[in-house]
C-alpha cells in the first residue's frame, strides 16, 4: 500500500505548487495522475488531502481521501497503521517529520516527499518512453487474416452481401 500526503507532496513541487496557485483542482489531478503512473500494478495507492474538496477524478488504483475536519496526518498514520496490522506492506510519502517517527515506530516504511518526486519523474520517463514505442492495437488487428480478407472484400463491394 502506498499512502500519500498530498500536500504534503504537492507543495514540494514547484510545477505543482505554480499549477495550485493558478488551480487547485487541476494540480491536484496532477498529483493523483503522477501517483498512480508511479503504482500502477505495484501499490494499491491513497492520496489523502487536507480539509475538503472537489473529488479531482481517480484513475483505477488510486483512492483519495480529504480529512475534512481532522488534520491529513492523523488519516495517514491511521491507513499506515491498520495496513501494518493486517500484515500489508506499506509505504508512507511525507516530509512531515512527526508523522514519518509515528509511522517509523510502528515498522511501517516512509520516504520524504522530496525523494518521492525523483521516483515520479522517473516513472513519467518511463511511461512517456513506453508509450512512444506502442502503437494503437486496433479490432482488424485481432481478426485472422482470412476473417479480415473477407471484411476487406466486402468493404470494396467484392464480397458476398
Amino acid at each position: 500500500m502506498l499512502i500519500v500526503d498530498g500536500y504534503n507532496l504537492l507543495h514540494a513541487d514547484d510545477v505543482y505548487r505554480e499549477l495550485a496557485r493558478r488551480d487547485m483542482g487541476a494540480a491536484r489531478r496532477r498529483l493523483v495522475d503522477d501517483v498512480w503512473v508511479f503504482a500502477a500494478g505495484r501499490f494499491d495507492a491513497v492520496v489523502v488531502f487536507d480539509g475538503g474538496g472537489p473529488d479531482p477524478g481517480t484513475p483505477a488504483g488510486v483512492r483519495v481521501e480529504f480529512s475534512g475536519d481532522r488534520e491529513a496526518d492523523t488519516i495517514v498514520e491511521a491507513l499506515a497503521f491498520q495496513a501494518r496490522g493486517e500484515g500489508r506492506p506499506c509505504l508512507v510519502v511525507t516530509s512531515d517529520h512527526a508523522t514519518r517517527d509515528a509511522v517509523l515506530g510502528r515498522g511501517v516504511d516512509a520516504i520524504s516527499s522530496a525523494t518521492m518526486l525523483e521516483h515520479l519523474d522517473e516513472s513519467a520517463a518511463e511511461w512517456r518512453e513506453s508509450s512512444g514505442r506502442r502503437r494503437r492495437v486496433t479490432i482488424a488487428d485481432r481478426l485472422d487474416p482470412a476473417t479480415r480478407a473477407q471484411l476487406e472484400d466486402r468493404a470494396r463491394g467484392r464480397g458476398e452481401a
